[in-house]
């Protein structure tokens, strides 16, 4: 796919997709910055675009997984929050110490699994949405998690 049949699809689509993003986010900048990274994301992989017989379905159902993904982050990060201020003091200062022991795990970890093991459990994308949005192979996604968790369980059990 030549860049002006990317430009000229992306652009005929684009109504939509912001739509969808607007009516998905709720929030005028949230869904610029989706349909950024959508479209960032698909340009990198058009060479996939070549095979996909109705390239619009393919740049909705982009957008409309990419804001769902962006909800559940978002969803994940507000349980957290609402966790630690909520119940009693003991359990919240717990909570707290488990967050910080786990994101001090998680920082020990190298960029590639890092990103991997979030996107996997935060996000809870698939192996293949995964690969796709990071370049790389699914062999390659399924062992950087592979070795993630264990170096998690092993940073872990260190702990104790």
């Amino acid at each position: 796919m030549t860049a002006e049949q990317f430009k000229t699809e992306m652009m005929q689509a684009f109504p939509t997709m912001r739509g969808l993003a607007l009516r998905m986010l709720r929030n005028p900048d949230d869904a610029s910055d989706a349909l950024q990274e959508v479209a960032a994301t698909l340009w990198m992989h058009a060479d996939i675009l070549d095979e996909v017989e109705n390239r619009r379905s393919y740049f909705l159902t982009s957008v409309r997984n990419f804001c769902t993904s962006r909800l559940r982050a978002a969803r994940t990060e507000l349980d957290i929050d609402e966790a630690r201020t909520i119940g009693n003091p003991d359990e919240n200062q717990e909570k707290f110490e488990t967050d910080n022991s786990l994101e001090q795990m998680l920082d020990k970890l190298p960029p590639l699994q890092r990103q991997v093991i979030i996107m996997s459990v935060c996000r809870q994308l698939d192996n293949k949405t995964i690969a796709e949005t990071l370049g790389i192979s699914n062999d390659n996604v399924r062992q950087s998690l592979s070795r993630a968790r264990r170096t998690l369980r092993q940073l872990y059990t260190n702990l104790k």
